[in-house]
């Protein structure tokens, strides 16, 4: 059984670990389900999207994945569904432009559910539109790299305030 729970926690993998928790199962079981599927999704877009996928494999399991997939449980989920929201939106099937926006957003906000910092990648998109029509020579990792650093920045002076009142 689970016997850490935060009620801090966001509400998706609260309802994850209750969900696993009435089943009665116990939590490595939970880490192993939850780690299949992160590991899924993001295999999915590896190998649909990659023209290299050993490469990318070889990148994904460096960098990310005993951070992300068997640490930081939450930034995992959050991050593979962002995968996925992105696959979605680069993928030129059947589904219409306007469809596949919904779609994006819709995954967006479903894996804020479980890692509110994913609500940031809306900003992403929407700097992405409007970049073109404000300076055609914007990079876009500069961007992203701006927003995830003031973010980090936020999130490091947030912590260590609450460190700060804690004593």
């Amino acid at each position: 059984a689970f016997k850490y729970y935060d009620p801090h926690l966001d509400a998706g993998y609260k309802a994850l670990i209750c969900l696993f928790k009435s089943l009665g199962l116990k939590f490595e079981v939970f880490i192993a389900v939850i780690a299949f599927f992160t590991l899924l999704l993001f295999f999915v877009v590896i190998f649909k999207l990659s023209d290299n996928v050993f490469m990318s494999l070889f990148m994904f399991f460096t960098v990310y994945y005993q951070i992300y997939v068997n640490s930081a449980i939450r930034q995992g989920i959050a991050m593979s569904l962002y995968f996925i929201a992105v696959y979605i939106i680069i993928e030129k099937d059947d589904i219409s432009r306007k469809k596949r926006r919904l779609y994006c957003f819709s995954l967006i906000l479903f894996a804020c559910l479980f890692h509110k910092s994913v609500i940031i990648t809306l900003l992403i998109w929407i700097v992405y539109k409007y970049s073109k029509q404000i300076c055609a020579n914007i990079d876009l990792l500069l961007i992203i790299a701006i927003i995830v650093s003031i973010c980090s920045f936020l999130n490091l002076c947030l912590k260590l305030a609450l460190i700060l009142h804690t004593f």
